[in-house]
């Protein structure tokens, strides 16, 4: 059954500057600024309506242990060096200036893509029909943003959701893609912590509301790994978690040359019946291997995927001493880490996004996680 929809008007500045042959030879040309209306359908849930009969995507956290080996079909040493050049040359992102979002660019593969050019696209491609499945969108307006991270394994993720940044930056409008996705190509660094809480569509509609977060769930690098999530979820990479979680043996990269101590994700959000107004065409020519000949797909079964258990979280009071706690803030002043997007959970937590405390319109984040 379709859901119910509402629309979204959204006034965006826009510069429309006008030529009168006849006055120019004059005076000089001026530019007239006017106000462009923006139309947005959005459902009931904030995210752009899907049309027709096919089921939606699936929301909830997921977890593919080994999706690159059930893509790829051979043994890791044979593609994980060149993943991780293209990753390498990829890699554009930069750390936040305070107040400033990442200067990194994030790249566009439209659905109606049929030959993808670069190996990196056409992964993103099989990332997007994976998640996308049967649902209804229109390919024209529908694709994967993808980008790469390469960061040192001590580095933190900030604490962000993903948007259309474009769009928030003329209209002060917040859309978020329908799945946002981690895939690892390294063992090392902070797990990726998603919060199931979501955000206000305006500006300043959220500055002193708290954020509803129900469940937390959290998840370590493992190379070939791969998670998606709803595209509206709150999450991050806090570097002190590390150690918390590291697996039993696990080294960045597997530990030597040039990749020690880095850690790489491939990052790829999955929009549908919407183009982000922020994204470009990857264009450097030679810069990334090229398409192979044989399009990548998954068997008739599909990747292997992990039994994922949505605990609920606990009531105040019922901490034990089992549980650790952690708190970080979002959003301030002195908010400037850079962006990502990460793995599939070990368990689920206690978790709160609280009222801001600063008048620079930050949250706080409070989580009890059962570490052992």
């Amino acid at each position: 059954m379709e859901r119910a929809k509402k629309r979204q008007k959204v006034q965006a500045a826009a510069v429309n500057e006008e030529e009168d042959e006849e006055e120019c030879e004059e005076e000089e040309d001026v530019g007239e600024e006017s106000e462009e209306e923006l139309e947005i359908s959005i459902d009931e849930d904030g995210r752009t309506p899907l049309h027709g009969c096919g089921p939606p995507p699936e929301y909830r956290f997921r977890s593919f242990p080994k999706l690159l080996q059930d893509l790829l079909g051979v043994g890791e040493a044979s593609w994980l060096d060149d993943l991780r050049k293209d990753c390498e040359a990829a890699f554009t992102a930069r750390a936040a200036k305070k107040g400033e979002y990442s200067a990194g660019e994030t790249f566009w593969v439209g659905a109606d893509v049929e030959e993808p050019a670069t190996v990196l696209e056409q992964l993103a491609l099989a990332i997007f029909r994976l998640h996308a499945g049967r649902c209804t969108f229109d390919r024209a307006t529908s694709g994967v943003e993808w980008w790469t991270q390469v960061i040192d394994a001590d580095d933190d993720i900030g604490w962000h959701w993903d948007r259309d940044y474009g769009l928030e930056a003329d209209a002060g409008f917040r859309l978020h893609p329908h799945v946002a996705t981690v895939t690892y190509l390294s063992d090392l660094g902070a797990p990726t912590l998603m919060l199931e809480g979501t955000e206000e569509p305006e500006e300043g509609n959220a500055a002193t509301k708290p954020i509803g977060v129900p469940v937390a769930h959290w998840s370590a690098p493992s190379i070939g790994k791969h998670v998606s999530f709803d595209g509206r979820w709150l999450h991050g990479a806090p570097a002190d978690l590390a150690p918390e979680v590291a697996q039993g043996g696990a080294s960045a990269a597997k530990g030597e040359g040039a990749f020690a101590g880095k850690r790489f994700t491939f990052l790829v959000n999955i929009w549908l019946n919407h183009r982000p107004r922020s994204v470009v065409p990857w264009t450097l020519k030679g810069r990334l291997r090229a398409a192979g000949d044989r399009p990548l797909a998954w068997t008739a079964g599909g990747p292997s995927e992990d039994e994922v258990k949505r605990v609920k979280a606990l009531a105040s009071g019922e901490a034990g001493d089992e549980l650790r706690r952690f708190s970080w803030e979002l959003g301030g002043e002195d908010d400037g880490e850079e962006e990502e997007e990460e793995g599939p959970p070990k368990h689920a937590a206690k978790a709160s996004a609280q009222a801001p405390k600063q008048a620079g319109g930050g949250h706080a984040v409070a989580l009890a996680l059962p570490l052992a």
